[in-house]
């Protein structure tokens, strides 16, 4: 992973999807600076539609849940974690058996709803 050096530009960071067939790549509309947040985790959202995303701020007292879409690039943000001082990035999230909710451990638990 590379990490700028002081007084160094911060490396840019996006998100694109391609078909295992091959084919034109779609990219997530993430919002904001691709040099000043993170990609912090990145996986399926229990499905072959939707990414879910980590997007912290440089700061990493921001992390926001956002599902994005493989095929069009639409991004929607379902949660906002924060704190002054900072938060963790949640490695364990868990989705129900339908697959239609999933839970967030922070400093506190959250369980949330697909939206749609």
């Amino acid at each position: 992973m590379q990490y700028p050096k002081v007084g160094t530009t911060n490396s840019a960071a996006t998100v694109g999807v391609v078909s295992a067939d091959g084919g034109k790549t779609v990219w997530m509309n993430i919002p904001g600076d691709k040099r000043n947040n993170y990609i912090a985790r990145m996986d399926w959202a229990d499905n072959a539609q939707d990414l879910l995303i980590q997007h912290m701020n440089r700061l990493q007292n921001t992390n926001k849940l956002m599902f994005c879409n493989a095929t069009t690039g639409a991004v929607k943000t379902v949660f906002t974690d924060t704190d002054k001082a900072w938060v963790d990035a949640c490695d364990d999230i868990k989705w129900t058996e339908d697959s239609k909710s999933f839970t967030y451990v922070s400093g506190e638990i959250y369980g949330f709803a697909r939206p749609g």
